[in-house]
């Protein structure tokens, strides 16, 4: 599902859900830009990392000089296990790790100000790859509904997509020229659409 807002308040979520969430995010910032983003990736792994072997570190090292360094080294090395530690857990509860993926994926899927959106109509069968061809055309599907009532001319054309103009990624546009930049995807992809009522065919 779209990120539905701009604010990345992700404390106490289970580590668990956080992850199949950010496999999503991932899943979704390739359609838009290709496996290029991918150094997100691991930058929010160097994150993840570092929680727990900074601390651990300190905590070895301080260990190990105990007996053997001058007490202000030790000393010191105590502190920084505490600073450490207190970093280590501020980075746990934001899960800053989430962020280099995030707060790219939020130029494209942001809502906080929704510009007007295109409606679209296709067949059920071909919701993915239609999300994977606007968002590689930096476009945001950001909302599917299968509705109960298709057009008379066009009955197997049964889910809707809204799908909005990234501000980040494109110039302003008319509506008409909105229009017509969304059935141009549709139509290089080969998927037969409705858009803003005008049919596209395979």
């Amino acid at each position: 599902m779209p990120v539905e807002r701009c604010v990345n308040d992700t404390s106490g979520v289970f580590f668990v859900g956080a992850l199949h969430a950010y496999r999503e995010m991932v899943r979704r910032l390739v359609q838009y830009e290709g496996r290029r983003c991918l150094w997100r990736v691991g930058a929010g792994g160097l994150i993840l990392a570092a929680i727990p072997t900074m601390p651990a570190g300190a905590i070895v090292a301080d260990t190990y000089l105990a007996g053997r360094a001058p007490w202000p080294v030790v000393a010191a090395i105590g502190v920084a296990v505490v600073a450490l530690t207190t970093l280590g857990t501020y980075l746990w509860r934001r899960q800053l790790w989430l962020a280099p993926v995030n707060k790219r994926l939020l130029t494209y899927e942001c809502l906080d100000a929704l510009p007007w959106a295109v409606r679209v109509l296709i067949r059920p069968a071909d919701d993915l790859t239609a999300a994977a061809a606007l968002r590689r055309a930096k476009f945001n599907p950001y909302a599917f509904l299968r509705i109960g009532s298709p057009p008379v001319d066009a009955p197997d054309l049964l889910v809707q997509i809204m799908v909005v103009r990234p501000a980040a990624w494109h110039g302003l546009a008319s509506d008409e020229a909105q229009v017509e930049d969304v059935a141009d995807v549709f139509r290089g992809a080969g998927i037969r659409a409705r858009v803003a009522g005008i049919d596209v065919f395979e």
